[in-house]
This record gives C-alpha cells, sequence and structure tokens, in this order.
C-alpha cells in the first residue's frame, strides 16, 4: 500500500471515530438532559389517622422542573404494621402509551372445585386467578400483585407473587381468599399488576394496571344489584388521588401503615416516596345484618334466619349475642342465643317484621330488622304435554305431566305430592293413574280436546285441556318412496312437491300424507313427525 491510501485510509478511520464519538456524545448528552431534569413525586394523604370504615385519601403530584408529568404511571403500595401487603394499585395519568412488555391477559374468580363463579357470598372461600403473558424474547422477573374491594372500596384481600417468566409465556397465578363476613353486598372491583418488583422495593410497573369485577350477594338466588360504583382514583396532568376505606375487620392491626408510590415515565425513568398514615382504635358497635331462606315463603313453612353476615368492629372484638325479635301476632317470639341462626314457621300469611340486636364483647350493640312476606297456602297447578304435537291414526301418543307444579299445604308443611292423574281424552276414553306419564291411541281423525284433573295428598284438585289434532294417515303412508323406512328421501319428496295440487307438474300423489288433495305443512309434519319409523 502506498503512502497516498495509507494518509486516506487513516483519514477514514479518523472520521469514523469522530462520527463514532458524535454518535455517542448526542445520546449521552440526551440522556444527561432527560435525567438531568428534576423529577418531583409528591404523596400525602388527606388525614394523619383514620378510624375503622373512614374514607382515605391519598394525592401526589408528579412534575419535571415544576411542570406537570403528561403521561406517567403511578405505582402505589400500602403495608399494614405488620409489614402486609394491604393495597396495590397501579394510576394512569394522561394516557401512557408504549409497547408494554407483560399483557395481563384475564381474570377468574373460582370456586375451591374450580368451577367459575360471577358472584360470591360473605364468608365464602374464593379462589383469584390471574394470567399475566410476557410479550418480549427474553426472561423477565415479574412480580404480580393484586388487590380485592367490596363496594365501599375496603380492601377485602391484598396479595402478590414473585417469578420469572419466559419470553413469549403465560403463566397463571392464584390466590386462595375467604371473602369476610361484613363485605358490602355489589360490585367489588379486583385491580390487578404487574411489576418488576414491589413498589417499596422502587419496582416499576410493567403495564397499566387491570381493574375486573365480581358480585358478592347475601343469598345466591338473588340477582347482584347495580348501584353507582364509588371512584377509586382521579388523576389530571401531573396529579393523583387514590381512594379507600379502613376495613372494620377485628383481624386489622392498629398503627402506622406506610405508603409507598413510584413514579414512571419511562421503563428507565423512575422516582420513589414514602408517607404513612395511622389506623386508630376506638370503642366501635358490631353492624347487624342478617338473611333469611327460602326467599319465597308459605304459610307455615319453616323460615331460617341467618345472622352470620353481622361483624364485629372495633379491634379484636366478637360478637357475644343474637337476640331476635320475631313479630308474629299468633306466635311472637324473643330468642337469645350465641349461634348467628334461628328458625321461625309462620301459622297464617301477611307481612310480619323480624328485628335483630347483636352485641359485641365491649357490651356495644346495633340492630336491623326486615318485613318478611308470608304467601297464603296453595293447591297444584295441571300442566301436559303431549309427543308428537300432530299424530296419526293408530301411532302411540305419549302424554307426560310431569310438569304439573306441586302446591304447598301449611298442614304437612311441605309440598303436597300428586297422587292421582285423572285423563278424558276426548274420543270417550277416561282413564285414572298415578303416573305422571300414560300413553293413547287414536283411531279416527280429527281434533280432540284432552283434559287432564291432578289431585294432590290433601285432596286439592286443578284441571287443564288441550287440543291435539290426529292426522287420517298411518305410518306406512309416510314411506313416501315405499322403501321400508321414513327418512330424509321422503321428506324431499314431499318437500319438492309442496304447494301442489293435482294437475300440478310438480304434483306427486304419494306426498299428499292425509290425502286432502294438497300437499302443505301438514304432510311435510307428518312424515317429519315419525322420521325414523320402520313402517
Amino acid at each position: 500500500m502506498n503512502n497516498f491510501n495509507i494518509l486516506t485510509f487513516k483519514k477514514a478511520r479518523i472520521l469514523s471515530l469522530i462520527m463514532i464519538l458524535f454518535i455517542l456524545t448526542a445520546v449521552i448528552t440526551t440522556q444527561s438532559a432527560e435525567t438531568a431534569s428534576t423529577l418531583t413525586l409528591t404523596m400525602s394523604t388527606d388525614k394523619p389517622g383514620y378510624h375503622l370504615r373512614q374514607k382515605i385519601t391519598i394525592t401526589g403530584n408528579l412534575t419535571s422542573d415544576s411542570s406537570p408529568i403528561e403521561n406517567a404511571l403511578v405505582a402505589v403500595e400500602i403495608k399494614d404494621p405488620r409489614n402486609n401487603p394491604f393495597y396495590f394499585r397501579t394510576i394512569p395519568i394522561g394516557n401512557p402509551s408504549e409497547t408494554w412488555a407483560i399483557n395481563i391477559t384475564d381474570f377468574s374468580l373460582k370456586d375451591p372445585s374450580e368451577n367459575p363463579l360471577t358472584k360470591t357470598t360473605p364468608n365464602s372461600e374464593v379462589k383469584a386467578c390471574v394470567t399475566i403473558k410476557n410479550e418480549l424474547l427474553n426472561p423477565l422477573d415479574v412480580t404480580t400483585a393484586i388487590t380485592i374491594c367490596d363496594e365501599n372500596l375496603i380492601p377485602l384481600f391484598s396479595g402478590w407473587s414473585a417469578s420469572t417468566l419466559p419470553g413469549r409465556d403465560s403463566s397463571t397465578i392464584k390466590w386462595i381468599l375467604e371473602i369476610p363476613g361484613w363485605a358490602k353486598p355489589g360490585k367489588a372491583l379486583v385491580f390487578i399488576n404487574a411489576y418488576n418488583g414491589l413498589p417499596e422495593n422502587q419496582g416499576v410497573p410493567y403495564t397499566p394496571e387491570r381493574i375486573d369485577y365480581f358480585y358478592i350477594v347475601r343469598n345466591l338466588l338473588l340477582e347482584p344489584s347495580y348501584p353507582q360504583q364509588q371512584v377509586s382514583f382521579n388523576s389530571s396532568a401531573g396529579r393523583y388521588e387514590v381512594y379507600l376505606s379502613a376495613p372494620p375487620d377485628r383481624y386489622t392491626r392498629p398503627g402506622t401503615y406506610m405508603v409507598h408510590a413510584v413514579g414512571r415515565i419511562s421503563p428507565a425513568v423512575r422516582i420513589y416516596n414514602i408517607a404513612s398514615f395511622s389506623l386508630n382504635v376506638y370503642p366501635c358497635p358490631p353492624q347487624a345484618a342478617f338473611t333469611y331462606s327460602p326467599l319465597e315463603i308459605n304459610q307455615n313453612m319453616t323460615v331460617t334466619f341467618d345472622a352470620s353476615s353481622s361483624s364485629a368492629e372495633g379491634f379484636n372484638d366478637y360478637i357475644t349475642s343474637y337476640k331476635w325479635t320475631i313479630n308474629d301476632p299468633y306466635d311472637p317470639r324473643q330468642i337469645t342465643t350465641t349461634s348467628p341462626t334461628t328458625s321461625h314457621a309462620f301459622q297464617y300469611s301477611g307481612t310480619f317484621i323480624v328485628e335483630l340486636n347483636v352485641t359485641d364483647n365491649e357490651g356495644l350493640w346495633s340492630t336491623t330488622s326486615k318485613p318478611v312476606l308470608v304467601q297464603p297456602e296453595f293447591g297444584p297447578t295441571a300442566n301436559f304435554t303431549f309427543n308428537p304435537i300432530i299424530g296419526i291414526i293408530n301411532q302411540t301418543i305419549t302424554f307426560d305431566a310431569s310438569t304439573s307444579e306441586l302446591g304447598w299445604s301449611a298442614a304437612t308443611q311441605q309440598f303436597s305430592p300428586i297422587v292421582d292423574y285423572d285423563w278424558n281424552f276426548g274420543d270417550g276414553t277416561i282413564n285414572s293413574t298415578s303416573d305422571a306419564i300414560i300413553y293413547h291411541k287414536y283411531i279416527a281423525e280429527g281434533n280432540y280436546s284432552v283434559t287432564l284433573t291432578i289431585e294432590d295428598a290433601v285432596g286439592r284438585t286443578d284441571t287443564i285441556m288441550k287440543t291435539i289434532e290426529i292426522l287420517n294417515t298411518t305410518l306406512k303412508t309416510c314411506d313416501v318412496n315405499g322403501d321400508g323406512f321414513i327418512d330424509v328421501k321422503d321428506l324431499l319428496m314431499a318437500a319438492f312437491a309442496y304447494g301442489s295440487r293435482p294437475g300440478d307438474p310438480n304434483w306427486e300423489p304419494r306426498a299428499d300424507i292425509n290425502g286432502d288433495g294438497f300437499i302443505d305443512i301438514k304432510d311435510i309434519l307428518a312424515i317429519a313427525l315419525n322420521y325414523g319409523q320402520d313402517p
């Protein structure tokens, strides 16, 4: 290589190095400018201390050089005095948008046997199941956190689980929890988050939180209520607010609760702050609540009253007695027991007030009451079906009265069984049987009025009448093509001749099943109702 080429080569290398240094300087300058800006995250509570069931408001600002941040995520974690998780949230500021590393793909609630649930009751055990997916090719350390609140925004459960999730892989995390007896019926909110570490350790969200829900009901036979849902957070440019309430649970520890917050602008740009509040103990009366079953009550029916949804509100309190006042003028009762359940049978119909008083170990008490509607006894209701719905002569018709409904008997305190089914088939045939199913053949065409009268064990009766049509045809007639089997070929022949009369180009006399000179729906039905028969 001559000197000129060597010089040119050296100059090219120098220029390349200068270009690389220029690019690195630009990147470093950009990063320095980004990190040089002063990020500030403030956080405080509206009160230094709270009592049980009081609303807690956490507020703060996220700014850069005193200017509000437009798009960010703020992760919030609260720990109780025992250093256990109490509450997890991720609050969006603005509309943060990027390719999120983790996707929270599914939430489901299940019973202990893994059956899916959309609603559950207080004092029930359930499984909360969350599925997450790693959208990246490389493995990620993921901390999945969940918080469940009742309609009053009181945390019912909070937990987390840490794992390493391979690239492009999914994982399902399950938590077993009990819905407390004091949980308010209504829409329970589920807050699901995925972090690269707990916020207390300055972990940041991989993705915005997912909010799901299920329903808490006092009785599974009740439809869920749909009241106005309380707002759980608010945010605007550079500002966030989170709302929750202090639990009444007697296991909730009084003392200092630590609040950790992490503001996230990008995966690499974050800021951390910490605050605290106290949960104080003071004399608090219990809350009285009860359900009853069955929901539809009839005269002299035993009703079970259940006060297990009552709750002791003070720290380490418990209910010592349940006092029931049953305002039944025909049998007034006052029952005091340590058990939350009792029962009563109202001998007469009407509306009666049932009162409950619960007292705790501190001697504090509260009351509640409900009206109970008791309906009078009622007799059976007759009903039956028949198959086929259009018959042919000499065909066996099945009559089934098992859809008849039982009546309630106040004397026997039960739904009285049906002991007799009296049939009048409208062709002069009358039959009485104790079986709900009976069979009958008609030997002539026509419309027949079939009358059923049922009688229950205490002598009450009910009657119903229905009409059945019998066509002037036989099973052999339904075999249109004469191959010895009633099948789709016969239906097709009748369908091609549908609507025709003698003389029409598509007239097929063998498809005129009832012989009325017109191929219509009755002919098609006769074949269809005997489909699969062997004449």
